[in-house]
């Protein structure tokens, strides 16, 4: 695996399967000083700003289906590779529902993946991308963030949780409806 990479903004991701209450039809809210969801006073803080579990929709006037974020805990990464824009994740093995990883030791089996919105600090809570299109225009760094494939991703194709590799998780052939996680709009870079 870790043979290629193709562009966040070529995802679609098809979850959510975390559980967690929705809010249709929004945008996680800016904080009391009016900064954007991402700010650091919410976004990759070590206690959580927003309920644990939390789902916001939004649909982008550019886009023909909604994008959802979800709240989630970040648990233990891979040893090699840091949680970055871009980084796919899933739960943790063992671990309470609402903490994901972007580690393949640690990973449950036919998990839903979730993209990390950026760079995220072990223990601490921050919004995830968990399913439609990519929020490049609501996250500017999805716009050139990448995920890890494992080289075989084509157009079209329907993309599952690749843990062939003990670095980092990525993107590969579809091995069961279980673990069918999103379709890919392009090839590998």
């Amino acid at each position: 695996m870790a043979a290629s990479t193709v562009a966040a903004t070529n995802i679609i991701l098809n979850g959510p399967r975390i559980a967690g209450p929705v809010q249709q039809n929004q945008i996680p809210p800016k904080d009391a000083s009016g900064a954007a969801f991402t700010n650091s006073t919410h976004h990759n803080v070590a206690v959580p700003a927003y309920k644990v579990g939390e789902i916001y929709e939004y649909q982008d006037p550019g886009q023909v289906t909604p994008t959802r974020f979800q709240y989630l805990k970040a648990g233990t990464e891979s040893t090699t590779i840091a949680v970055a824009a871009g980084s796919v994740c899933t739960l943790v093995a063992g671990s309470a529902e609402h903490i994901v990883a972007n580690a393949p030791d640690v990973h449950v089996a036919n998990a839903p993946v979730v993209i990390a919105l950026s760079a995220m600090t072990l223990n601490f809570y921050g919004w995830y991308w968990i399913s439609g299109p990519c929020p490049s225009t609501l996250v500017a760094a999805l716009a050139t963030a990448t995920c890890v494939t494992d080289g075989n991703s084509v157009q079209g194709a329907i993309a599952c949780l690749d843990t062939a590799t003990t670095d980092v998780l990525g993107f590969g052939a579809v091995a069961s409806a279980l673990n069918a996680c999103g379709v890919a709009l392009a090839a590998d870079a």
